[in-house]
């Protein structure tokens, strides 16, 4: 059975990312609009766990539901899904995964789950 993450998890991983910037945490879109993003990505269960997080990763940064840190906390939440599902990640250098997260936007899912797969999980 796969785990997925909860909206309340999300917003709480926004709270840890951006406990240290000069902005506070500000929820931007409601908490049923995360909590919907990750029903679709649930439904789409089918396609891989990888498949998974890459979209959710992308979807959540269009998203854009909180006022800072939404690329960190996308990354965040991937991390955990894949730990929680039991996959050995492994630590990414930040100056590694910082133009990843940066780069996002401009990435396709099928771009982001190669990179996931490369980079993140411990084979």
């Amino acid at each position: 059975m796969v785990w997925y993450p909860t909206a309340e998890d999300v917003v709480k991983a926004n709270k840890r990312v951006v406990r240290n910037d000069k902005h506070p945490h500000k929820l931007l879109r409601s908490v049923p609009a995360i909590q919907s993003l990750i029903v679709s990505i649930m439904e789409s269960e089918s396609m891989g766990l990888t498949y998974q997080v890459a979209r959710f990763m992308k979807e959540f940064v269009y998203l854009h539901p909180f006022d800072g840190g939404n690329h960190r906390t996308a990354y965040t939440v991937a991390t955990l899904f894949l730990i929680e599902n039991e996959i050995a990640v492994r630590s990414v250098p930040v100056t590694v995964s910082y133009t990843f997260v940066r780069d996002l936007p401009k990435k396709s899912i099928k771009e982001i789950q190669e990179w996931i797969q490369e980079h993140m999980i411990n084979r």
